[in-house]
């Protein structure tokens, strides 16, 4: 068995991941309180314990504290190598409507959050923006699961 990380290359960190966008087809964007400057699509791993929606509805709490009621529409799937983590991840992609009443401001685990379009991420390159890319606005991206 390989190890490219910490991890056997058979172990995945799943994650979920929403695309939320606006009647002006912008999708909604956190940036991350992290010390790299990138913006993602809302969403993270899953915890012990979790199942897929209930997954993704604490992420939205605590990225967007949003904790409303949502409806999910399975998008997609992605698996790439994260080198923060020295793991696979395969991220679930679901389109997401809110359901109640909520103005973009950020939660505990974002620096902000806002509505962008596909020229607000021209200058970003990184895995996530190519996430976002990809599954927020369907340009089509071929990405490698490793990079070297």
């Amino acid at each position: 068995m390989n190890r490219t990380g910490k991890y056997p290359d058979t172990i995945y960190r799943v994650g979920t991941k929403a695309v939320i966008k606006n009647e002006e087809g912008k999708v909604l964007c956190v940036h991350d309180t992290g010390e790299e400057d990138m913006w993602s699509l809302p969403g993270g791993g899953l915890d012990h314990g979790d199942d897929v929606p209930g997954g993704l509805k604490r992420e939205l709490g605590e990225e967007l504290d949003y904790h409303g009621e949502v409806a999910l529409e399975y998008n997609n799937s992605c698996v790439y190598y994260s080198h923060a983590i020295e793991a696979f991840v395969l991220y679930l992609v679901f389109d997401v409507e809110l359901l109640d009443q909520y103005s973009p401001h950020a939660g505990i685990d974002a620096k902000e959050v806002a509505y962008l379009s596909p020229e607000d991420l021209a200058g970003y390159n990184d895995r996530q923006a190519e996430i976002i890319k990809k599954y927020g606005f369907g340009e089509a991206i071929d990405f490698p699961i490793l990079r070297p």
